[in-house]
């Protein structure tokens, strides 16, 4: 899921990062959903700040 959050910070949709990982754009959704859930942010971006406050993500 870093790995996902890493191309979330490099500010690619959901379709992109399925296309990048060869998984489902659904599976995608299901992980930005378990990513905010577990950083406990309501959106994509909140997300990203945390991670890099975290240093989950440079």
């Amino acid at each position: 899921m870093l790995k996902i959050l890493q191309l979330i910070s490099e500010d690619r949709t959901n379709a992109e990062i399925s296309e990048l990982l060869n998984i489902s754009r659904r599976t995608v959704e299901h992980h930005v959903s378990s990513i905010l859930r577990k950083l406990d942010v309501d959106s994509r971006v909140g997300a990203v700040v945390k991670a890099m406050k975290l240093k989950l993500i440079e």
